[in-house]
């Protein structure tokens, strides 16, 4: 059946929709897979099934879905639904508690280089070690700091490798392929690049999750914007629980600091992305809230949400689940419809040091390998024999050219030794060329990227030397973080002083705008010595004695100026 042959008067609208943006693609989006894709989503209580089959003419069919408790024999129901399917390949999909992710500045560099380099920045913010850290990048669009510079930017996804060997042994248990492992926000943006308007391709789709809600600004088929709200349908079901009279007011009183901080950045994606908001797709609830799309409607003044039709943008050929399994079965939807639609930058946490190695030495590939090796051995016999009578003939030419070949065969030694020294030569030059070019590389980002600062620290205390103050002194100074991070300690005659030195610094390049976060002053005595020691009378009173014991001592002050990651700083 065609497209055309679809498009009637009962078709609803977002099929027409969906299926004239397939006419005019052409259909090339979906990509066909015998038996389509197993997409899994292992959720704290419950895994979620769906087996998915791309259909060019018309929504995805989803030919089976499944949401298993993990509690009992759980994990083996899912292993034996697993085997009954007819695909090859599954995709697994991480729920929000199991990754995390960061937002961070591009880098002009290969995919391999970008993860490494991204790897690195966000090890301080890892709750495991790195090497047990599997990180996925999704390059996003350029993002206009304040200064006017646009930056491109990128998401990095990160997860405990534990979260990834756990799918990977699934698919080995079941003898399936794990072709990707993708995220929850990953896989939403999937389902709402399906749902984009044909006109404007443009979607905003709102997720309420049970402790937190995202908001997803999609464009292109690529997130332009991503923000989580810390309000779920937990909040929601509390205050509703606690309260007493109208439903309808309650509701409202609840929703609306959800819909407060929606609007805020409605508003934001209105005036800084230019993208239309007059429409919000509100996502399955995992516990639902009935009322709750109509009530955020009429607090958001200006915008309609809509439920996400999920059972008009795939066609279920075993009925239809319900919210709470729509809820469930959602990120497992979106990562196998990525997997068929092929579109985007696909973000996998599979790494290639998690895929299953081929054995071989199995009995499976032994076997073969002997079959093959008797199946050669048969016909090397009897090409032997037919050409035995051949070989005797030739024998007698053979020993009495034995002389000439002998000599040609020390000429052809010869030039192998040659040509060999010549090849080695060559791949060491290789070798040369790609380590220069690597380091080309790695001086290229590092003078980019300003990672620390190449002229040294004369100039800083160049600056201090022009700029000193009387009657204050320096006992240490600390520059860290190539100037990033600085330290002085010094005394002076009087606290007054201090503000003159801090104004002074400031007026050296290396100083000016410069920020410290903690001042320390502190006063002690110190003893005169002018020089002329005077003894002390015997005959003087106790009151005279003191008084000239004060008018001998003088009063200083010790401080200490720095950046709040320097540590406190000793005086000498």
């Amino acid at each position: 059946m065609s497209a055309n042959t679809i498009l009637t008067q009962e078709t609803p609208p977002l099929h027409k929709r969906l299926l004239a943006r397939l006419q005019r693609d052409g259909g090339s989006q979906i990509i066909r897979h015998k038996g389509g894709i197993v997409g899994v989503a292992p959720w704290p209580d419950a895994w979620a099934v769906v087996q998915v089959e791309g259909n060019p003419a018309g929504p995805p069919t989803v030919e089976q879905y499944h949401v298993i408790p993990v509690e009992g024999d759980g994990t083996a129901h899912l292993q034996a639904i697993l085997r009954q399917k007819a695909a090859g390949k599954c995709v697994g999909v991480l729920t929000p508690g199991q990754y995390r992710t960061f937002l961070e500045e591009s880098v002009n560099a290969p995919v391999e280089e970008l993860v490494a380099i991204m790897r690195f920045r966000v090890r301080d913010r890892l709750e495991f070690p790195l090497e047990n850290a599997a990180i996925a990048v999704q390059p996003l669009p350029a993002r206009k700091r304040d200064d006017g510079v646009e930056k491109p930017m990128v998401n990095v996804f990160a997860t405990n490798q534990e979260e990834v060997l756990r799918l990977c042994a699934l698919a080995a248990r079941v003898r399936m392929q794990l072709v990707g492992v993708d995220a929850h926000e990953s896989a939403l943006r999937h389902i709402a690049s399906h749902c984009a308007e044909a006109s404007d391709n443009e979607t905003i789709l709102l997720h309420i999750g049970v402790q937190d809600a995202q908001v997803m600004a999609i464009r292109d088929r690529e997130t332009v914007f991503s923000r989580r709200i810390k309000i779920g349908t937990e909040r929601i079901h509390e205050v509703l629980r606690l309260a007493t009279g109208d439903r309808g007011k309650n509701l409202a009183i609840a929703v609306e600091p959800l819909a407060l901080e929606l609007q805020r950045t409605l508003d934001y994606i209105r005036t800084r992305l230019h993208m239309a908001v007059g429409r919000v797709r509100l996502a399955p609830l995992e516990h639902p809230v009935a009322g709750l799309a109509a009530t955020l409607g009429t607090l958001l003044p200006g915008v309609v949400v809509l439920p996400l039709p999920l059972t008009e943008m795939f066609h279920f050929t075993t009925g239809e689940p319900d919210e709470r399994e729509l809820a469930l079965l959602l990120p497992a939807l979106g990562a196998a419809l990525g997997r068929l639609r092929n579109s985007g930058m696909m973000v996998n946490l599979l790494e290639e040091r998690f895929r299953p190695k081929q054995d071989p030495l199995s009995g499976k590939s032994i076997l073969g390998m002997g079959v093959v090796s008797l199946l050669l051995l048969g016909a090397t016999l009897g090409v032997l024999q037919a050409h035995m009578g051949k070989v005797r003939a030739g024998f007698a030419t053979v020993s009495s050219q034995e002389a000439t070949l002998k000599a040609e065969v020390l000429q052809q030694v010869d030039a192998s030794a040659n040509a060999a020294l010549n090849l080695k030569l060559e791949n060491q030059m290789q070798q040369l060329a790609e380590k220069i070019a690597r380091n080309e590389r790695l001086l290229d980002y590092l003078n980019n990227n300003q990672l620390g600062q190449k002229e040294g620290f004369a100039g800083y205390l160049e600056d201090l030397s022009r700029q000193a103050v009387a009657g204050v002194w320096l006992t240490g100074v600390t520059l860290r973080n190539g100037g990033q991070e600085i330290g002085f300690a010094g005394r002076g005659e009087s606290v007054g002083l201090v503000p003159r030195f801090i104004e002074a610094i400031g007026q050296g390049s290396h100083f000016r705008d410069r920020r410290f976060d903690i001042l320390h002053i502190a006063r002690e005595k110190s003893e005169k010595n002018d020089g002329n020691d005077k003894p002390t009378s015997k005959t003087k009173s106790d009151k005279e004695a003191k008084d000239d014991t004060k008018s001998d001592q003088e009063e200083i002050i010790t401080f200490s100026l720095r950046t709040k990651r320097i540590p406190e700083m000793k005086h000498e």
